[in-house]
């Protein structure tokens, strides 16, 4: 669009922003929109995929629920309708990259995969589990979403802590016993 039907293209997107979610690079207010600050913590999918997980890092740069993207892709400006409230914010595009690029040289194991459209799909169950150790190991620079349910999780890592092995000599023969402790049970 020209540069002076900026105002027109504003008011066009005042009218659809409060059925569809708006993405720009025009930037401008828009009407009866609350303006909140941009959420730039990557969003990490994980959805059940046959023996394994599809593994999908997203951008969500509001708060409190609304759209997500691929982050640092898409419109810097953003206007949707948020539990009956219109809300704009302007998402910082090089902070979300950053962030997602972080998350994911946290994890290893992404990286024995390929990606395609910014997706994994990890088959192996025992890959899944290191994954998922990573990404408890991240805390809060990351937000684990599970949105058709949580198909695995890591309930107790074990550790050298909670293993005892007892070597006996036994004649010209060594005897070895041990436990591997998992829970009071």
């Amino acid at each position: 669009m020209p540069e002076s039907a900026k105002d027109r293209v504003l008011a066009a997107i005042n009218g659809v922003s409060g059925v569809v979610t708006v993405h720009s690079d025009i930037g401008g207010g828009v009407e009866n929109a609350k303006e909140v600050p941009s959420e730039a913590t990557p969003h990490v999918h994980l959805l059940p995929a046959g023996g394994g997980l599809k593994v999908a890092v997203m951008a969500r740069p509001f708060a409190q629920g609304g759209p997500y993207f691929r982050p640092g892709i898409g419109g810097e400006t953003v206007i949707a309708e948020i539990e009956g409230e219109r809300l704009q914010t302007n998402r910082n595009l090089r902070e979300e990259k950053k962030l997602a690029k972080s998350v994911v040289e946290s994890c290893p194991i992404l990286s024995q995969y390929d990606t395609e459209d910014g997706e994994w799909l990890i088959e192996d169950p025992e890959d899944c589990l290191e994954l998922l150790l990573d990404l408890k190991n991240l805390g809060d620079a990351a937000i684990l979403e599970w949105p058709e349910g949580e198909k695995m999780r890591v309930a107790h890592q074990a550790g050298l802590g909670s293993f005892n092995i007892n070597i006996n000599r036994q004649k010209d023969w060594f005897e070895a016993t041990g436990e591997l402790k998992l829970d009071d049970n």
